[in-house]
């Protein structure tokens, strides 16, 4: 619940408006912009048909990967092929025919909006 909070918190800070709501089968984040969201364990990575696996709380998501969807690791740009099972991530989706379609997947979670200055002890 606290990385949620976490998460959220980095979301309303970088411009983004985060919204909750419930859906059959468990609860769905939802980004206002249209976009839901997975976010868990990265379970595998199928480069030929180009889907990855997230677990979390509520099950399991498959997600189709395009061309088009960028992938964060470490702040840099990566491929499908850079991420490794076992990791902690997070992707942004959108819903086509049933099927959903990766915008964006990161390998860690906004700790703090982006050009912050870092936390002091």
């Amino acid at each position: 619940m606290k990385v949620l909070k976490v998460m959220i918190f980095g979301l309303l800070a970088s411009g983004m408006t985060f919204a909750a709501g419930t859906a059959a089968g468990g609860n769905m984040h939802q980004i206002a912009l249209g976009m839901d969201l997975s976010l868990g364990t990265l379970v595998s990575v199928n480069e030929n048909a180009k889907t990855l696996v997230i677990k979390q709380q509520r099950g399991r998501d498959t997600i189709a990967v395009t061309d088009s969807t960028l992938i964060n690791i470490q702040g840099k740009t990566a491929a499908l092929a850079d991420l490794v099972a076992g990791s902690k991530v997070v992707a942004f989706y959108t819903v086509t025919n049933g099927v959903k379609v990766a915008v964006k997947i990161a390998d860690k979670i906004l700790k703090s909006a982006p050009g912050a200055a870092p936390a002091t002890k």
